[in-house]
């Protein structure tokens, strides 16, 4: 089926605006703020040495034989019998295109 359109043209108008120059200036100012000198006091300030030795330690663990008895469980023997399911599906032959 071939279906045929009409051609439109549609142009949009030309459109120019233009927006006005402006020169807004603002006064200048001259703002001088005082001069601070904070200085903090010389100090040598030095802490002492010291010498921290710890005591040395030896601890040993005593040893220990754990041994756990051996066990044997004998679990009895269950024979479940399911009934027999038969299911059958339709033949279906689907040929390829």
């Amino acid at each position: 089926m071939n279906i045929a359109s009409p051609k439109v043209n549609i142009a949009s108008p030309k459109v120019n605006i233009a927006s006005p120059k402006v020169n807004i200036a603002s006064p200048k100012a001259n703002i001088a703020s005082p001069k601070v000198n904070i200085a903090s006091p010389k100090a040598n300030i030095a802490s002492p040495k010291v010498n921290i030795a710890s005591p040395k330690v030896n601890i040993a663990s005593p040893k220990v034989n754990i041994a756990s008895p051996k066990v044997n469980i004998a679990s009895p023997k269950v024979n479940i019998a399911s009934p027999k399911v038969n299911i059958a599906s339709p033949k279906v032959n689907i040929a390829p295109v």
